[in-house]
């Protein structure tokens, strides 16, 4: 499928769409100023994005410039899109999902940069989804392939983390614990809300549970974040 045909899909669909809340992952082509052409992924706000001005192949070079938050000078962004495929983990139907995430983070200097030009284009939401939440690298496919040995769910106020693990050990095991006996205390308080609907505790116990959960992250663990805010 060709830029142009991705594009305006894009641009028919795009009219309903709340922009404060809409996201878009983009794969495109980076042109060197010697000649060189390489690929990357980048996630950016669709707030500041004139999906008008997609096809233009200066214009996400010009739009990341201003308002992406690289740090100055060079632009931040992913070499890689990796694919986890999973089973939901209280669903014994044997369904298969499948997530993606950005890996490979790396920057390039705006000065070395020609031109970017769009190859496709992926919307999501903000407030309502789900995603991978610890950081994994191309070598991690490897292990990921094979089915995880244990699977576990927690679930905070805005959050609810399912847990993949592919490996055990005695200090992993010690975490789970961990995790459990959060869970029974967040399951037995009582969630207390503002008149705009933000609730301290809820916030708080989100927090707790997810300074936990990142104790996994040096594991051959996936953790999957739905999210709701």
């Amino acid at each position: 499928m060709n830029r142009s045909f991705i594009i305006a899909i894009l641009l028919f669909a795009s009219a309903s769409l709340k922009a404060e809340y809409d996201g878009y992952r983009i794969k495109f082509l980076i042109e060197h100023v010697n000649g060189n052409i390489s690929q990357g992924f980048v996630d950016f706000s669709a707030h500041n994005l004139n999906l008008d001005s997609l096809i233009s192949p200066g214009y996400l070079k010009e739009i990341f410039v201003k308002y992406d938050g690289s740090l100055a000078g060079n632009f931040i962004y992913f070499k890689e899109k990796i694919k986890y495929e999973y089973e939901n983990v209280n669903d014994s139907s044997g369904q298969v999902n499948f997530i993606y995430c950005l890996t490979e983070k790396t920057s390039l200097p705006f000065k070395s940069i020609k031109q970017i030009m769009a190859e496709e284009i992926e919307k999501f939401s903000y407030c309502i989804g789900i995603m991978i939440a610890n950081e994994l690298s191309s070598a991690d496919t490897v292990w990921m392939k094979n089915k995880p040995l244990r699977k576990v769910q927690f679930t905070g106020y805005f959050h609810s983390y399912h847990i993949f693990l592919h490996e055990i050990s005695p200090a992993i095991n010690t975490v789970i614990k961990q995790l459990e006996a959060k869970q029974k205390e967040i399951d037995d308080i009582e969630i207390i809300t503002d008149d705009s609907g933000f609730s301290e505790n809820g916030h708080k116990a989100d927090e707790e549970l997810f300074k936990l959960i990142q104790k996994l992250y040096q594991s051959k663990v996936v953790v999957i974040l739905e999210y709701d805010c």
